[in-house]
């Protein structure tokens, strides 16, 4: 289990929904904004299961955003965790969900399949 928490100072901050038919906008000026995270995995030698819940900026697939609601949640496996070869023991495959919301501007943002994706760590 982990978490962390904080706070951003925004001098103007505009949000927009981007929806034609409702299109709801909202202005913050000089507004202190919280953030937290708390997130939950289970490994095995090889596979971690993982979930995510946070409120506020990020650094996760829609990264920097203040005033969002998120949750992510995946399966990660490390085939090569004990080959002698770098390049191999720090590949990694991912496959995550997400799903956003934005209450103040009434918008949300979703995958809830997962993407795969390779990285080195």
């Amino acid at each position: 289990m982990y978490c962390s928490a904080g706070c951003n100072f925004s001098q103007h901050l505009k949000l927009i929904n981007k929806d034609t038919f409702k299109l709801v906008e909202k202005t913050f000026t000089n507004k202190i904004t919280p953030y937290f995270s708390l997130g939950l995995d289970y490994r095995l030698k090889r596979i971690s299961f993982h979930i995510n819940t946070s409120y506020g900026s990020t650094l996760s697939y829609i990264n920097n955003v203040p005033r969002k609601c998120e949750v992510i949640y995946g399966v990660r496996m490390a085939p090569f965790y004990k080959n002698k070869i770098t390049f191999l023991r720090t590949f990694r495959i991912e496959w995550a969900g997400f799903y956003n919301v934005f209450s103040n501007v009434k918008a949300k943002v979703y995958v809830p399949i997962f993407i795969p994706f390779l990285y080195w760590q």
